[in-house]
């Protein structure tokens, strides 16, 4: 289905026009992408794998409001605790880690998992492992590339897909507006 992104454009400038992009992580126009599609479908609670710097657990927090968001990482980077108390870090294999939260967690019915660590093959395994909760309404894995044929074996797995570099004119327009405001 199409999501009108115009409508979240404003908003999404104002909430991170704070920030910085420090070079590593999700860029500004790939953040935008994720929190218009989790605004549409509402998620309740956002599932990250991988947090190295922060910058997409940042974009998530100043975006998504009180959803709470549960960064896994098996390397300590960034701690949020202290400022955002709607992120929870957790150290740990995300292989382990994210079936016992969905187990854990019941009550969340709308959730949007990014995986942004593992990378690669492991990034779909993960993915892959995860199909069966129908609670996860969002799945993106970060660093997927066309030109290396990982996307080929997303779309593969996961079917109705997108590439953040294969986007069409109102995409381009809006990428263009986003690098230009920061």
């Amino acid at each position: 289905d199409y999501v009108n992104l115009h409508k979240y454009l404003d908003l999404y400038k104002s909430s991170t026009s704070d920030l910085l992009q420090i070079g590593r992580g999700i860029t500004f126009v790939e953040g935008f992408v994720l929190t218009s599609f989790m605004k549409e479908i509402e998620v309740d609670l956002i599932i990250e794998s991988g947090m190295a710097f922060g910058m997409s657990t940042e974009i998530f927090a100043k975006c998504m409001g009180d959803i709470p968001i549960i960064s896994i990482d098996n390397d300590r980077y960034k701690v949020f605790n202290e400022t955002n108390k709607n992120i929870q870090t957790i150290f740990g294999d995300s292989f382990k880690e994210i079936p016992s939260l969905l187990n854990e967690k019941q009550e969340f019915k709308k959730i949007a998992l990014f995986i942004d660590g593992p990378k690669g093959h492991s990034a779909i395994k993960l993915g892959k492992s995860l199909l069966n909760d129908e609670r996860i309404k969002l799945k993106s894995i970060h660093d997927i590339q066309i030109k290396d044929g990982m996307f080929s074996v997303f779309e593969n797995n996961f079917g109705n897909s997108f590439s953040s570099h294969s986007l069409e004119d109102e995409w381009v327009e809006i990428r263009d507006n986003i690098n230009n405001y920061y």
